[in-house]
């Protein structure tokens, strides 16, 4: 019996510990394979299946939310990729993902009326809104993108909102409120998916509890990860001119040599 009760403590104090650990949710139409992820099931009400990067994403008929244990109120990322049906001039609004009161205490990712992808955080107390966006006008429809919103805090203070489309971290603004928002004082604390105006399908939606993971030192290797092991690409070979430069094609026993990657979408 004390060695039961030993056992049974040490589970109460690692379990905690374990949680905590955790680096991400997966949505449960993301077939990434992150450590110390956990994937949701799939939605009684879920949404329909369409070809997506890698595997099937959804089609954003309408909005499903599931529970995120990895939102995290001072730092976090999330990504994914959206084909829209539409072009990005077509001047009106599309609701892509969604999590509280984007104007008291949330976040918004859209495509907005005025053709700006816009990543919108509200918070704080007195309430901060703040976003990062830009124009997407040129976007075709049809064409696969990809998206990563982050949020970071230094010093226990928020610092920044940054916004990534294919890699590029397209634009960053100071936050000037006092917290981010806060999950654990929201009414409905669920990630929801979509909207009936999406008019789009998304897939390898990954929510993080922070900007870095346990692989990789910082924003940039963050974002280029899930880019590339996600992306819609159909063929993959080896370049050896890499850098623009003939290079020797030789390979020598137990000696590191270097190749580059040409990928077509």
């Amino acid at each position: 019996m004390k060695r039961l009760a030993l056992v049974s403590l040490f589970f109460l104090l690692v379990a905690p510990q374990l949680l905590s650990a955790q680096e991400a949710t997966l949505a449960w139409f993301t077939d990434a394979s992150i450590t110390n992820s956990v994937k949701v099931p799939t939605p009684a009400d879920t949404l329909p299946y369409a070809p997506g990067t890698y595997g099937n994403g959804v089609s954003l008929t309408t909005s499903v939310g599931f529970t995120s244990t990895a939102l995290n109120k001072n730092n976090g990322m999330i990504s994914f990729w959206i084909k829209p049906d539409w072009n990005g001039n077509d001047n009106t609004r599309h609701i892509f993902l969604k999590i509280g009161d984007p104007e008291t205490n949330g976040i918004l990712i859209e495509k907005s009326a005025r053709n700006f992808l816009r990543f919108v955080m509200a918070g704080g107390s007195p309430v901060k809104v703040a976003s990062s966006r830009i124009d997407v006008s040129n976007w075709q429809s049809g064409r696969w993108h990809h998206v990563a919103c982050s949020w970071t805090t230094y010093n226990n203070k928020p610092l920044g909102l940054g916004l990534w489309v294919d890699h590029v971290c397209v634009d960053s603004v100071v936050y000037g409120g006092t917290s981010y928002m806060n999950p654990s004082i929201m009414a409905d604390k669920k990630v929801y998916v979509g909207d009936v105006s999406a008019n789009a399908v998304m897939d390898e939606l990954i929510v993080r509890n922070n900007v870095t993971g346990s692989l990789g030192p910082n924003q940039i290797s963050m974002v280029y990860r899930d880019y590339f092991r996600t992306a819609p690409y159909v063929k993959i070979e080896i370049d050896p001119d890499s850098n623009g430069l003939p290079s020797d094609p030789r390979v020598v026993l137990n000696a590191q040599k270097q190749f580059g990657l040409k990928a077509l979408r």
